[in-house]
């Protein structure tokens, strides 16, 4: 999108929202191929496992001995969910414990959006959660060697090793105790930990990369790999409340020729939007957006939300017109603008209800849950930018203070 265009000529503008609508129709089509295919990954493989335990659990008849009758099918699902449960806390353990043995320091620990942080030697608790993610395990990566490398696959892999270590655990111990209760059980725990592997192992993407494609993608791209530890580096050292912008502008910088599409390069593109934005640099800031934008019809459902979100930031601090900051507002609205804990949404919304609506209940509303949410917040100096950028926005209420932005 041209920015410049947008505040100049109203039929670009129109072009925008109708081409948009045939975009989104375009990409609500994509992702259901995309969700079809993980669903036809996840079913195969669930069918293997289930027919699999099934067997076994009918030739055992343990269950039957202690459950009787119908009860057995909501005991079997009520293990089901313990075992994924407890399947994922594995999972995430095992990107912990490769990842210790690969030189990684520990940083965080989420299942769900229930988080566990080391900061400043202590370890505490926090509320947090990305969407695409039902887990995730932060680590500070080693310093690199003399070649510049550094370990990266074991600390990918380390969820799928230990879900298929698990397995062959439960299993054997499953069998050893065939024909009793407990044998059963244990065999749901190892065709779930299968199951599991094998949905992160197979490298796939959906709204975000699972475990195999980062694997696969950081072994094979060089700008991948800088990426991705350029991306652990920054989550440390801002955990440890260093900003963003104390980086210097050369930290973010990609190649030419660098992939977008790829989830981890796009994403550090978008690490230098942030830069920017919070140098208050917003015409630099929306050249990476726009640069974003060229490929968003080939970009992960996460990468393209978050992208969404700091154009619709942008065309409400330039102004632009009502219709077409509306169009971006109702396209996010009820997907990357309702989530929970993700500040840039609420800046967004705080941005939208102040400026745009010019509401100042609504947006103390929003401020409201922005600062909780800060208090919660496990990065200290990605918060601090939102916070900037909120008090940037608080700072520039008349349309006179906004028009040398651009």
């Amino acid at each position: 999108m041209d920015l410049m265009r947008v505040l100049q000529d109203e039929s670009y503008v129109n072009k925008i929202v109708t081409e948009g609508n045939e975009q989104q129709r375009r990409q609500s089509k994509k992702a259901k191929r995309m969700l079809r295919l993980s669903m036809a990954v996840a079913c195969v493989v669930g069918a293997a496992v289930g027919v699999g335990v099934g067997a076994l659990k009918k030739k055992s008849g343990g269950m039957s001995a202690v459950i009787p009758g119908i009860f057995n099918v909501y005991v079997d699902l009520l293990l089901f969910f313990v075992a994924s449960f407890v399947q994922m806390v594995i999972h995430e353990g095992g990107h912990l414990v490769f990842g210790l043995l690969s030189g990684y320091e520990f940083l965080s620990f989420r299942i769900g959006s229930v988080m566990v942080v080391k900061k400043d030697g202590r370890i505490l608790w926090k509320r947090y959660s990305i969407q695409g993610t039902g887990g995730q395990c932060v680590m500070r990566a080693p310093a690199r060697g003399e070649d510049g490398e550094f370990p990266f696959l074991l600390y990918n892999m380390g969820g799928v090793i230990m879900n298929v270590v698990s397995a062959v655990v439960f299993g054997v111990i499953g069998m050893m105790m065939f024909g009793s209760f407990v044998g059963e059980v244990c065999l749901i725990f190892a065709g779930v930990g299968v199951l599991l592997a094998a949905m992160n192992g197979i490298p796939m993407r959906l709204s975000v990369n699972n475990d195999g494609m980062n694997a696969k993608i950081v072994k094979k791209s060089k700008v991948a790999r800088e990426a991705f530890y350029m991306q652990l580096d920054l989550n440390a050292k801002c955990s440890d409340g260093v900003r963003i912008k104390d980086m210097g502008e050369a930290y973010y910088e990609l190649p030419k020729d660098a992939d977008l599409t790829e989830l981890l390069v796009g994403y550090q593109k978008l690490l230098a939007y942030d830069y920017y934005a919070e140098c208050y640099d917003f015409k630099k800031a929306n050249e990476c957006i726009e640069e974003l934008e060229a490929v968003e019809d080939k970009m992960a459902a996460f990468l393209k939300n978050a992208v969404g979100v700091e154009r619709l930031f942008l065309l409400i601090l330039a102004d632009a017109p009502k219709e077409l900051i509306r169009f971006y507002y109702d396209n996010l609205k009820n997907t990357a603008l309702k989530a929970k804990h993700d500040l840039a949404a609420k800046r967004v919304l705080f941005a939208y209800e102040l400026l745009v609506n010019q509401d100042k209940d609504a947006a103390e509303r929003v401020k409201k849950d922005f600062d909780k949410l800060v208090l919660k917040f496990p990065v200290e100096g990605e918060a601090m930018l939102h916070q900037d950028l909120l008090q940037f926005v608080m700072g520039h209420q008349d349309e006179e203070s906004r028009k040398e932005l651009f």
